[in-house]
């Protein structure tokens, strides 16, 4: 990586999440030395956002504002905002 990614909210590439809705690529391996990636994703107040997956990379998840609710190992974490998860 050699200069520092800075954007705002609402910048970034735009690729296709579950059920239609947005989801902004803010980093890319390739801006990271493949280290992670960083997304935004943003949902609508009780809009139910995607299913059960599973993949080989690590998540880690920060809610900026609202609430989630996550099924992590098999039972429901309500995550408020400042929750993060790693």
């Amino acid at each position: 990586m050699s200069e520092a990614i800075r954007l705002l909210p609402g910048e970034g590439e735009g690729i296709a999440g579950p059920w239609g809705r947005s989801i902004l690529l803010k980093a890319a391996g390739i801006h990271t030395a493949t280290h992670y990636s960083l997304l935004e994703f943003r949902a609508a107040p009780g809009a139910p956002w995607s299913t059960y997956h599973t993949h080989p990379a690590a998540e880690a998840w920060y809610v900026v504002e609202g609430e989630l609710t996550f099924r992590l190992d098999g039972r429901l974490v309500d995550a408020p905002t400042g929750f993060r998860s790693s």
